[in-house]
């Protein structure tokens, strides 16, 4: 079907773009593979290929020319992925496993299926309802024929070929997914080595090979690694080199670096075929060099290039150069920060072995590396708010985009600009040149493309952590906060905003065309005032652009941008209706005084976020003056509704309607309510009171005399530590994992924000009774993800915003907040995933109950059979 495709032309383009839409409209398995098929993938990226290598080889020990009818012969196949990637088994019924589909000539098959070299790991794959079997990094399978009756052994031949596909790891299911195509073609004779000389199959044995590291940036570092001599015989020496080589400024550590700073170099060997070491393990090329960046902080650092070299014996009975070697190396690199890296490389002729990355001696605990997860399928939490929405397939992911942008109307960042937009266009429904309705085309449209080109583009420029940096900068909030109170203050009737007579004479002229701009000037406007309260959405939705999966994120922000935009439409057709409205101007009055007042709210908001950015713990704007605002302003609003006061342009009312009434009795109640939550917070008012409080700036508590510790022997956590209703978190996740490891107890991490509302709903949730009982189980670690509180050293605190942003994207491929994981105590591990609020009791007790059940499994397998304990701990 591929390749009828490939040859086509346009109609069968057509016909695949049907096939794929209505594909991913059922969210069948596949929908990562659409831009595979339409020829969309990103041209400045590209994903590494596989490597194949197949032979067909008598029984060792016997020659072909021995070969008589009835022998047995073994065709093997073996893949080695890109780092990162698994591909499916063979076995199952849904359409991507993989499949090598054959034709044998002179043989006749023993095996009915084909056999890998090593159990799979099995996973319930959602959108295929099934059980699959996937197999990480290199799989082998075999099978074997005997030969036919008046076969000729020198004329045996096997052909065919095997398709598929080859996926990294997504959080609940597939991430990218690489269509094999065209198929990898099969063209193998009988040959007592298995490969004929100079075929690829030959060439895919390397004993030295270049490598880059996987990164979403081009790296500043390149690999080499060696095997050499690639002919030697038994009892002679072979030496196997790891060269890393940097861009200037860029340093690396040593192998015995210990202490703060950074992570030592550790290359582990863990499969050798034909070879056993004779030295104790790898040495420098060079001495590392001593860096000291203050009196209690000591480095060991290669800065540029650095070569490992091991000495090892052939061992007796190998054919020369019938060696090889295979493992991994986990290293940083560093400038002004770190990255930490693993790379995986196999030299020479190694039997396919599952991930060799469980080293000699066992390594202390880190977490820098992609954790794996736990062994009884994927990470899940009971719930569906465990499950991104890119996650359900195309259609369910642009319905999740178009309801986050009807939702992000109501957010105090957009609803105040609805009288300045009605405002905007009763002004230009005067023009005798006006059309509403390509006018409302013009702003919807102007929309739709600043949200789809500014949040596209600063993912894919930056990364789609820096939206989150963007709308928690502090001149950029005060910015848009001083804009809100000019608006206020006009519509209070302080003053008039004019526009200079300069534009008005240009406009005079082309007046329509002026239209048109201002429309689109004022979307922008609109779009970057309301941009800081949408971010969390357009980050998650962007992460798959800073990861090169760009189509999905442009669908997604169009679609948000429309939903966001739709209502403006139909308001940009209101000016011609509400010209039929009563003439009087004291209801329109009444209005802008209201709005006025809830703008300054709104001010307020943006100006506490700046004051918590710029300062340690808010200076003016905390949860106290933010709350005790809104409360005045909202009984303002019902006394002014009420006829209690008047301004100076308003005109007398012989009476109070009953829609003034309603409205008045609206905001005296919120008045109370926030009254209630100002003095009593800890009391709660429902769902309303929650997401009030939820919304302003945290509280940050003095732990406690008996806040939650990690064990029962009592001993206090490790600073920086953070309270929330009587529970203390760690804030440094390294302090963490030495800790949890001590005590060998799993970690909750919950990934949040000091301007996260949603943060807050779920910390209020944490005091409920089934789930702090699970708490207690847990060491409890909150890694801040937009700016780190109550941290004197804004460089530290810099320091962890960084590793807390780097982490998130790592493990979750997320930067929507809250995230949180039960972990391993070594942070190696992932036992259960949750994401955003709970939209069910019981699912986040769920999810709790998910990885502390993994954890005593994990525990229990490690008692079993300690021989694997490394691989747990």
């Amino acid at each position: 079907m591929v390749r009828s495709f490939q040859r086509g032309g346009w109609w069968s383009r057509i016909g695949a773009l049907v096939l794929a839409v209505c594909w991913a409209s059922v969210a069948t398995a596949q929908d990562e593979t659409l831009p595979d098929l339409l020829d969309l993938s990103p041209k400045g990226r590209s994903v590494a290929k596989p490597k194949f290598v197949t032979t067909l080889s008598p029984s060792p020990g016997k020659p072909i020319d021995s070969l008589k009818p009835g022998d047995e012969v073994t065709l093997t196949v073996a893949v080695t992925l890109p780092e990162g990637y698994y591909i499916y088994g063979t076995d199952g019924k849904f359409d991507s496993r993989t499949r090598i589909d054959l034709k044998a000539s002179g043989l006749e098959p023993i095996d009915a299926d084909w056999v890998p070299d090593r159990q799979p790991k099995t996973a319930f794959e959602p959108l295929l309802q099934e059980e699959v079997s996937k197999f990480h990094g290199r799989v082998t399978w075999k099978k074997k024929y005997r030969l036919a009756d008046g076969a000729d052994p020198a004329k045996v031949r096997v052909t065919g070929e095997l398709s598929g596909q080859y996926c990294s790891e997504g959080l609940n299911g597939p991430g990218e997914c690489v269509l094999i195509v065209p198929a990898h073609e099969i063209d193998v004779a009988l040959a007592n080595d298995g490969l004929i000389p100079g075929s690829e199959a030959a060439v895919a044995v390397r004993f030295d090979y270049e490598a880059l590291p996987k990164s979403k940036a081009k790296p500043p570092e390149r690999l080499r690694f060696q095997l050499t001599p690639a002919d030697a015989g038994p009892g002679e020496k072979v030496q196997l080199a790891v060269t890393i080589e940097m861009d200037e400024g860029w340093h690396t550590f040593s192998l015995t670096h210990e202490g703060i700073g950074g992570s030592k170099t550790e290359i582990s060997v863990g499969e050798l075929a034909g070879l056993k070491p004779t030295d104790d393990g790898f040495v420098a090329d060079h001495p590392f060099e001593i860096e000291r960046p203050d009196a209690e902080t000591t480095l060991e650092v290669h800065n540029r290039r650095v070569t490992w070299t091991r000495e090892y014996e052939v061992i007796a009975g190998v054919e020369p150069g019938r060696y090889g070697a295979a493992g991994e190396v986990r290293y940083q690199v560093c400038k002004s920060s770190c990255m930490p890296r693993k790379v995986s490389f196999v030299l020479g002729h190694v039997a396919a072995v599952e991930e060799p990355t469980v080293p000699t001696n066992p390594v202390a605990p880190r977490v820098d590396d992609a954790p794996k997860v736990a062994p009884d399928g994927q990470a899940r939490a009971g719930g569906v708010a465990a499950k991104r929405p890119q996650d359900r397939g195309l259609i369910p992911f642009l319905l999740t985009a178009i309801g986050f942008g009807l939702v992000s109307l109501l957010t105090p960042c957009v609803f105040p600009m609805v009288p300045i937009t009605v405002s905007f266009f009763l002004k230009q429904s005067e023009s005798q040149h006006n059309r509403p309705l390509l006018m409302a085309f013009v702003f919807c449209g102007a929309i739709v493309a600043t949200f789809t080109v500014l949040g596209v583009g600063i993912a894919a420029i930056f990364g789609a952590a820096q939206l989150n940096a963007l709308a928690n900068n502090g001149w950029l909030n005060v910015a848009i906060g001083i804009v809100f109170v000019v608006f206020a203050f006009n519509m209070l009737g302080m003053f008039e905003i004019r526009i200079p007579s300069g534009l008005l004479t240009f406009t005079s002229h082309q007046e329509a065309a002026g239209g048109y701009l201002g429309a689109a000037f004022m979307a922008l406007t609109f779009t970057l005032t309301s941009f800081t309260c949408t971010f969390a959405f357009a980050g998650s939705l962007l992460v798959a652009a800073a990861q090169g999966q760009y189509y999905w994120p442009i669908l997604g922000m169009m679609a948000f941008g429309t939903a966001f935009a739709s209502p403006f439409f139909l308001l940009a057709l209101v000016p011609s209706m509400l010209k039929k409205l009563p003439k009087s101007g004291g209801w329109m009055n009444s209005v802008k005084v209201v709005m006025g007042l809830i703008e300054i709210g709104a001010a307020v908001k943006f100006f506490s976020i700046a004051d918590l950015v710029w300062n340690n713990v808010p200076v003016i704007f905390d949860f106290v003056g933010v709350m005790v605002a809104w409360a005045v302003l909202s009984l303002l609003i019902g006394l002014y509704l009420l006829g209690v006061f008047r301004l100076t342009h308003d005109t007398l009312s012989s009476g109070i309607s009953v829609g003034r009434l309603t409205i008045a009795t609206t905001f005296l109640s919120l008045a109370a309510m926030l009254t209630v939550g100002l003095l009593a917070p800890e009391r709660g008012g429902g769902w309303i009171m929650d997401q009030i409080i939820a919304f302003a700036p945290p509280r940050f508590e003095e732990p406690p005399p008996q806040a939650l510790v990690a064990a029962a022997d009592g001993k206090a956590l490790p600073e920086p530590t953070i309270t929330h209703h009587g529970i203390q978190f760690m804030m440094d996740v390294d302090k963490a994992i030495a800790f949890a490891s001590q005590r060998q107890q799993p970690m909750l991490f919950d990934f949040t924000g000091v301007n996260c509302s949603n943060c807050r709903i779920m910390e209020k949730k944490l005091t409920r009774p089934e789930i702090r009982q699970r708490l207690d189980k847990l060491l409890l670690v909150q890694l801040y993800a937009d700016k780190v509180p109550l941290i004197p050293d804004a460089a530290e605190a810099e320091r962890l915003k960084q590793r807390n942003v780097d982490l998130q994207i790592k493990w979750f491929e997320e930067v929507a907040l809250p995230s949180y994981a039960v972990v391993t105590p070594d942070g190696k591990t992932i036992l259960s995933r949750y994401h955003g609020l709970e939209q069910k009791n019981g699912e986040f007790s769920a999810f709790l109950d998910e990885g502390w059940k993994k954890w005593q499994g994990l525990k229990a397998q490690a008692a079993v059979q300690p021989a694997e304990r490394d691989r747990f701990e």
